[in-house]
């Protein structure tokens, strides 16, 4: 049986696979001769992309809050909960499932700091929270209360658990070393799933009160989560396109049939909830700018142009004839580019309140840009 250690005082193979080497635990982190890299430079922009929840103020989304109607209120509110659910996993998966099996000093260190940026997006939602709502307690206790998040949760973290679990089993002797890459391929797939799909509905919704001029604070603090998530697809999306190159059994895995369509059941579940979370969220009622419609048709856009950019398929290959799911590569939504794109939405200070807002905001965007082309994706559509 294989233990972990937080050191090994064996040499480093510059060689070894990116996961899974026969020693577990990595010894010196040198960044010196980066394996790939796309990683290093990753790396590095991830880095700058460093902000902190607190520089927004929500004073002005506290007052307008209240003049909410309920159908508003109630959409804003489930997006917020949901929000800290799939953060909360996020925080803690990057670390558990991939750091104890990872054999690279520079991918180990990309993962630390992409827990550490799911962690500001945690305490993000606890500050616009306890800022911007009357009865912050309440929203936080009953985020398990909704029976759509809590099915979230289970699909997602089934997948995580058993990559940690397989992880586990190989250095203890009790699975084969494709068993544990597949676990880990598919908790890859399923993490590249929840940032490429699970979050757009939940941040279009938060755009469009700050498109209006209601909530001015929550959508710059989307701005910048919704930046972050965009890099930890370019992260997911590297390692697809790795992984198969770094290590037989990988490319072994990710050609298997059977693996294929567990990845396919993957990306299923996930656009069947978020349709499923759209119904949930206009239950109340319409809300001004955004219909079910234009959610659905939006989810339809970033769907099919994740799932071409990673080969898997179309949607109708994923999900077959869907009444409310097509693929599309118009967006219904073009004002939200605005948002998406910090560099492009820099709004004065008097109408958000912010701190420091201008902190190498511009050269951070160009820098996530260029990183972004040179893995192969534009900026939107990692």
């Amino acid at each position: 049986m294989t233990t972990t250690t937080v050191f090994n005082i064996n040499s480093v193979n510059q060689d070894s696979t990116l996961f899974l080497s026969e020693t577990r635990g990595l010894s010196i982190q040198r960044f010196d001769k980066p394996k790939y890299p796309q990683l290093a430079k990753l790396l590095d922009t991830g880095i700058g992309l460093f902000w902190v929840p607190e520089e927004v103020s929500m004073q002005i989304d506290a007052v307008r809050f209240r003049t909410l109607d309920k159908a508003d209120k109630h959409v804003v509110l489930s997006n917020i909960k949901r929000q800290v659910l799939l953060d909360s996993i996020m925080g803690r998966s990057p670390n558990m499932m991939f750091a104890p099996v990872c054999s690279d000093p520079i991918l180990e260190a990309l993962i630390e700091w992409w827990s550490v940026q799911e962690m500001i997006h945690s305490k993000a939602y606890t500050h616009i929270i306890r800022n911007a709502f009357p009865d912050p307690e309440s929203v936080l206790n009953s985020v398990m209360d909704i029976e759509n998040i809590v099915k979230c949760s289970e699909t997602i973290t089934s997948i995580y658990d058993n990559c940690i679990a397989y992880g586990n089993k190989f250095y203890a002797g009790e699975c084969t070393r494709l068993e544990a890459v597949e676990a880990i391929y598919l908790a890859i797939q399923a993490a590249n799933a929840l940032e490429s799909i699970r979050f757009p509905v939940s941040f279009a919704c938060s755009f469009i009160y700050a498109e209006l001029g209601k909530l001015p604070g929550l959508g710059t603090e989307i701005g910048f989560i919704n930046r972050d998530e965009s890099f930890h697809v370019a992260i997911t999306n590297t390692l697809l396109k790795i992984l198969p190159e770094d290590d037989p059994d990988f490319k072994v895995v990710m050609s298997d049939p059977a693996v294929i369509e567990k990845v396919r059941a993957i990306w299923r579940e996930s656009l069947l909830e978020e349709n499923e979370w759209i119904d949930y969220l206009f239950s109340e009622g319409d809300i001004l700018g955004l219909t079910k419609t234009t959610l659905r048709k939006y989810l339809s856009y970033v769907a099919t142009s994740r799932l071409e950019s990673l080969n898997i398929g179309t949607i109708e290959d994923i999900i077959g004839e869907h009444p409310d799911l097509q693929s599309t590569k118009q967006n219904p939504i073009n004002w939200i580019n605005n948002w998406i794109n910090n560099k492009a939405n820099q709004p004065a200070p008097q109408e958000t309140e912010l701190n420091n807002y201008e902190r190498n905001i511009i050269d951070m965007n160009v820098d996530l840009s260029e990183i972004l082309i040179e893995c192969g994706y534009e900026n939107n559509n990692v």
